[in-house]
């Protein structure tokens, strides 16, 4: 899986939606388009079939808004669930993602991503 990184840098998160029957996460964002004239459009990372999502940051009280600064591939993820009536053992695979930014990190397991216009 190929990951934007560094080219997300200086984005800033503005709302995370969660779909929990469609199990995605969208991730809305303002993306520099023109960077040396400060020209920001709206953008989506969308998750799907995530199976985690963590947010380990710390909120200024001045309002500070999310910056990504890189996302990272971390791995592979392997979980097990029981199913059936027999309780047979199904292995579920995601992908590993960490988005840096500014003031901490997220941490997603999913099975594939998107960066989207709408």
């Amino acid at each position: 899986m190929e990951i934007i990184g560094n080219r997300l840098m200086a984005s800033s998160i503005e709302e995370v939606i969660e779909n929990p029957r469609l199990q995605s996460l969208k991730i809305k964002i303002m993306f520099p388009v023109d960077f040396a004239n400060n020209i920001y459009e709206e953008r989506f990372l969308i998750f799907k079939k995530v199976i985690y999502y963590s947010v380990d940051e710390i909120i200024i009280p001045l309002g500070r808004i999310p910056m990504i600064h890189c996302i990272n591939h971390l791995g592979k993820t392997k979980k097990y669930k029981s199913d059936g009536p027999k309780g047979e053992k199904m292995e579920i695979i995601r992908n590993k993602i960490e988005i840096q930014t500014n003031i901490g990190k997220r941490i997603i397991e999913c099975e594939s991503y998107i960066f989207s216009v709408k």
